[in-house]
């Protein structure tokens, strides 16, 4: 399993883990079972006293501890740790299920409680599964935090104002600068409107036009006089986006003063253009070219990117200049071509080459320049290194081929070892005629074959998850061939496709062997697919015998069933790899009825 990165770059590596308890045995199989996993490292003690005196005790991402244990049992041990941090993720994992005790350690800062005992594989699941998720989850909060203040520092960092106005133009938030310049205070800028900032007849008409543009539009911009509380009268150059949070429609932007600059106006506006666009971009590669494809901006994100400085691109060098030469010639007709269009573009994968020789594969997205004549002047656009990610991919996707390699073999060995078992209680049956060692011979068989048959069952699903989803046809994965033939089956689909798993084809094999297993008399079988809402609903009924009502969801449990009890659950999961959502809304004695909801996005109509 490949390691965790933030968007700044940052590894997280594996997620190391502190777990205390007083039986060593299972802290021996429990560090075991995490670490094989490969995302984990594990750090053992026997007591909370111990750990408590450990140096690195908040070094850990996470502490795990049980709850009965001699000198300091678990809830003390959490109250410890809290007193210390209140950031360190804590699971209390133990053999006692007391209602009091889950309260009480929810109470004190437990971020999750989780029962010993039961199947080993499915237990450490669900604990790695906790694990997981409560130290992303402290992982996104710190990020998050981090996040404020970053923006908050560069709200107050900008040169001039800097504010966001609600649909009614009344002021929301502002950077200190607004009180400077203004002289107003905190308390007398909440809410301002924003057309009292002006006092001539033309200036607010010219700001409510920007304002009625930047909602119409996406953005808007003015150039006004602004009286201060004084009477000052200060010019500005106003630029507003608009932007939504939640339901709630705003537009924000900055303020330059250009009392002394008035005579750089042209200049000041491609300017701001370009401020905006590193302000929203940051790290990322902004450039503009002319109708030629020489470089007339780029930032200092290049320098990191390809190598090169600003200065040595502007003026200097076209776009193609710097793909890679076997394939120069063939992207530098593909993008002229598409420059004669002048229309937007994304997503354009175009290899370059590093100034130190390395190739650097780019993900350009970019929009034409016209000027106030409609004439074409150019594109200014944006590019990201994928080279790292592009590898990356690459290497999931041999780390799969071989994880689907060794579950091959491995399953091989096993269906070996079983097979000889099979024999050698086949001779024993042969051998001794004695009723109570048959009868032991006989269970000793039914539990071969359930794990023979589990292990047949991954041989199916092995692949669940690896692959690329693609677009697939209802009706290409229906399982008429496997239909008996006293059942009939009837159609009624729209014609569309889904974007899924390719697996998605064993979901319809999973419905059928449902109805044939346990429907008992099912005789008609009646597939349909139609648009519901936004979704595409996607419907499997039979005439059989029903789910009862308190099954309903748990046939879709791991382990449900009197086969192997995976069918469904993996049915379940199959669909949710990309949003779906199965659910059974059958009436019990009257047929089992299968719902599947693909939401928006997930399918097209052919």
């Amino acid at each position: 399993m490949s390691d965790v990165y933030t968007q700044n770059g940052d590894n997280y590596g594996k997620i190391s883990v502190l777990y205390v308890d007083d039986e060593e045995d299972l802290l021996d199989i429990s560090k075991i079972f995490l670490e094989r996993s490969g995302d984990f490292s594990v750090e053992i003690m026997a007591s909370a006293i111990e750990a408590l005196q450990s140096d690195n005790l908040l070094s850990f991402d996470a502490i795990i501890a049980d709850y009965m244990m001699p000198e300091m049992d678990g809830i003390e041990f959490l109250k410890a740790v809290r007193a210390l941090s209140h950031d360190i993720p804590f699971i209390l994992f133990t053999g006692r299920g007391r209602e009091e005790v889950v309260i009480e350690a929810i109470n004190n800062g437990a971020d999750f409680y989780l029962q010993k005992g039961g199947n080993p594989k499915a237990q450490f699941a669900e604990l790695m599964h906790k694990i997981r998720q409560v130290v992303r989850r402290r992982r996104v909060e710190k990020e998050l935090n981090f996040q404020r203040v970053f923006n908050d520092a560069i709200f107050n960092s900008v040169p001039g104002l800097l504010y966001l106005y609600d649909v009614s133009g009344h002021l929301v938030q502002w950077n200190k600068n607004h009180e400077t310049y203004t002289g107003f205070s905190p308390e007398e800028l909440s809410g301002k409107y924003i057309l009292d900032w002006f006092k001539e007849p033309k200036e607010r008409e010219r700001i409510e036009n920007a304002v009625n543009a930047t909602f119409q539009d996406g953005y808007g911009y003015a150039e006004a006089t602004l009286s201060g509380k004084d009477g000052r009268k200060i010019t500005f150059y106003f630029t507003a986006v608009k932007v939504e949070i939640g339901n709630n429609k705003y537009f924000t932007g900055i303020g330059i003063d250009i009392t002394r600059l008035k005579e750089a106006e042209i200049e000041l506006r491609r300017s701001q253009e370009r401020f905006d666009a590193v302000t929203m971009n940051a790290g990322s590669w902004i450039w503009e070219i002319d109708r030629e494809g020489i470089f007339q901006y780029s930032n200092h994100a290049v320098t990191d990117i390809l190598g090169y400085r600003p200065d040595e691109l502007i003026g200097k060098m076209h776009f193609y200049d710097l793909y890679v030469q076997s394939v120069q010639e063939e992207l530098k007709a593909y993008t002229l071509n598409g420059f004669d269009l002048h229309e937007p573009f994304k997503n354009f994968e175009n290899l370059n080459l590093h100034k130190n020789g390395s190739p650097v594969l780019l993900n350009s997205c970019g929009t034409p320049i016209f000027d106030q004549n409609g004439e074409f002047q150019g594109y200014w656009g944006v590019d990201e290194d994928i080279t790292e990610r592009k590898k990356i991919q690459e290497l999931l996707r041999q780390a799969n081929q071989k994880l689907s390699m060794l579950a091959t073999v491995t399953r091989h060995d096993i269906l070996n070892k079983i097979s000889v078992i099979k024999g050698y209680l086949a001779v024993v049956q042969m051998e001794y005629d004695d009723p109570p060692l048959h009868e032991y011979v006989r269970m000793m068989k039914s539990a071969t074959e359930n794990i023979q048959s589990q292990i047949e069952f991954t041989r199916t699903y092995q692949n669940l998850g690896t692959q690329d989803p693609v677009w697939i046809d209802i009706r290409s994965i229906i399982p008429e061939s496997h239909i008996p033939d006293n059942i009939l089956l009837t159609l009624d689909l729209i014609d569309v496709e889904v974007f899924a798993d390719p697996m998605i084809e064993k979901v319809l094999l999973n419905l059928l062997d449902n109805s044939t297993r346990h429907g008992e008399h099912v005789t008609e079988l009646h597939l349909t697919a139609k648009l519901n809402g936004d979704g595409l609903l996607v419907t499997w009924e039979d005439n059989g015998t029903g789910i009862s009502d308190d099954e309903k969801e748990m046939i879709f449990e791991r382990g449900y069933g009197k086969n192997t009890g995976l069918g469904m659950f993996l049915a379940r999961e199959i669909i949710s790899l990309n949003g779906g959502i199965i659910t059974e809304t059958g009436e019990f004695g009257k047929g089992a009825r299968f719902e599947l909801f693909f939401p928006k996005g997930t399918f097209r109509l052919l």
